[in-house]
């Protein structure tokens, strides 16, 4: 089991609100800008539940999406099925996966890299990501910055949501560690029904923020 397999039941749920859409056209707007060609294909790595990849899908590219969790990659190929759209969900660690292809660009949206903590799991990310870019791609990715962490700490949160007669309580709270530059992100999750409690879920998300000239270095 990983993180998210019990959570990805509820992901739609906890980012109904996220806009997907906008956050597409702001990395096609980039695209447009800095490719060295229209891009046709695209991989979006952790892929989640399809969010992201479902846009660019409905956009005309030719999209596969990669996650190392199966009750996302679930989600999302149900999601697809609905839209009517043929997008392969394929189960990897960005870490280290060989689809046997390149990409015109390849995506890591809300906070991938962050999950990796340590130095080695960016290297080999960055590593899988490069053997699968067209030498004219581009990668695009975004994280938990540093300045924004240490400016505006992240602190505990209590949120509420309704799936039918269910309330979903979810407690969020995180512990910093300075010297690891990673915030452990814990959710309790209570799934309550009239006065009982139906399910809880506890996950640990470790996140690492970076910093501008961590994100250069790691990238020459």
């Amino acid at each position: 089991m990983t993180n998210f397999d019990d959570y990805a039941d509820l992901y739609d749920l906890f980012y109904r609100d996220k806009d997907y859409r906008a956050e597409c056209s702001y990395i096609k707007a980039l695209a447009d800008n800095y490719a060295g060609r229209p891009v046709g294909s695209l991989l979006d790595i952790g892929c989640g539940t399809g969010g992201h990849a479902l846009v660019w899908a409905k956009a005309g590219l030719d999209v596969t999406g990669l996650d190392r969790s199966d009750r996302m990659l679930m989600h999302a190929r149900e999601k697809a099925r609905k839209a009517g759209l043929n997008v392969p969900f394929l189960e990897g660690d960005v870490r280290g996966f060989d689809l046997g292809k390149k990409f015109d660009a390849i995506t890591a949206m809300f906070a991938v890299m962050s999950y990796q903590t340590a130095t080695e799991d960016i290297l080999s990310a960055l590593c899988s990501v490069r053997k699968h870019l067209d030498p004219a791609g581009l990668f695009f990715f975004d994280a938990w910055s540093g300045p924004g962490v240490l400016s505006d700490p992240p602190h505990d949160r209590v949120s509420s949501f309704l799936r039918g007669s269910m309330e979903i309580l979810r407690t969020v709270k995180p512990v910093h560690d300075v010297s690891r530059h990673v915030v452990d992100v814990h959710y309790d999750i209570l799934c309550i029904e009239g006065e009982r409690i139906m399910k809880r879920v506890r996950e640990t998300h470790p996140m690492r923020y970076f910093f501008p000239q961590e994100i250069a270095d790691y990238a020459s």
